[in-house]
């Protein structure tokens, strides 16, 4: 945790790398350096990563998308070029300019960078009022609980019974894209006129976006 309440901003050149390849155009990316010793302990699980425009993602966001869908993608991309995936130490195995390990959470920030600003959107639309990590976590809880109740009564579940966290985690993204496009978007507006006027939205949203990285949080974090 940040003990010190002064923070020095530096530039964070790891995504100013990411930006200057073709990453989040314009980000403005800052690193936080409070003081902290990175003593190679593993960061607390109410940790934050980083802040959205002052929206906290912490560690096991942060995590959640870095182990699932961001080393799903990577590992099959990197195989298809012919890279050997499975030996020991492959994360921290210097390919080109940077680690696999560094490429992933790279990408996991952008990720995130694009959902948080999606999420204030939502936010502002009166659909989400709480974008916590903890929020979400009671509502997976209550889902899987009111859908166990369903059918322990014989009453007709769709969907899976039981959601694993990550599918909740994406099911839930959904379902927020879809109310955040009604609210926007008139009824009489062309699907495909909705879905570019979003994607131009949420590109402009995550270029304005202020990135304030933890960096003695984020070097900790680790794909083994």
């Amino acid at each position: 945790m940040i003990r010190s309440r002064r923070k020095r901003w530096i530039v964070y050149a790891l995504l100013v790398g990411l930006i200057a390849a073709g990453g989040v155009a314009g980000l403005t990316v800052y690193a936080a350096n409070a003081g902290q010793k990175d003593n190679g302990a593993a960061p607390a699980s109410d940790a934050v990563v980083a802040t959205v425009d002052g929206e906290p993602i912490t560690v096991p966001e942060f995590e959640l998308l870095l182990l699932n869908k961001t080393r799903s993608d990577l590992i099959g991309k990197l195989v298809a070029q012919g890279i050997d995936v499975n030996g020991k130490g492959f994360w921290q195995r210097r390919l080109g300019d940077k680690t696999p390990e560094e490429t992933a959470k790279q990408q996991t920030l952008r990720e995130l960078v694009r959902i948080k600003v999606q999420q204030i959107a939502a936010r502002d639309q009166g659909l989400l009022p709480d974008l916590s990590y903890i929020a979400f976590l009671t509502q997976w809880k209550e889902e899987n609980a009111e859908r166990q109740s369903k059918a322990d009564k014989g009453e007709v579940v769709y969907g899976p019974l039981h959601y694993d966290i990550y599918n909740y985690y994406v099911h839930r993204l959904a379902l927020m894209t879809t109310d955040l496009k009604k609210a926007l978007w008139s009824k009489q507006s062309r699907a495909e006129d909705v879905s570019r006027a979003y994607a131009s939205m949420v590109d402009s949203r995550a270029s304005r976006a202020k990135v304030v990285i933890i960096d003695t949080v984020y070097d900790s974090i680790g794909m083994e």
